[in-house]
């Protein structure tokens, strides 16, 4: 695996994609953590699939009974993790 760590993208975190921790119960966030800071760094492209509009500019996983919205940068091998929340309210705007 020396090749895909040498290509290992940067993972950033919005600012919301910070809050949106926040809702996450403490039991699941481990496994958000370690998925978005180690599969999706190796290859965000493979592990994520592309939303259909308006939504076409991120890509989105599910981990558990949540979902990971992500913005990727291919140019310069940055994802951005725009979104955490429970399948049911992901796409839905906050109020």
């Amino acid at each position: 695996m020396p090749d895909e760590a040498a290509n290992a993208w940067t993972v950033l975190w919005t600012h919301e994609g910070m809050r949106s921790l926040r809702r996450v119960p403490p039991r699941v966030l481990p496994a958000i953590m370690s998925f978005a800071h180690e599969r999706l760094a190796v290859n965000p492209l493979r592990a994520t699939h592309r939303l259909n509009p308006p939504l076409d500019r991120y890509r989105s996983v599910s981990v558990g009974s949540f979902r990971v919205l992500i913005e990727v940068n291919s140019k310069e091998l940055i994802i951005y993790v725009v979104k955490v929340a429970d399948n049911a309210d992901v796409y839905r705007p906050r109020p």
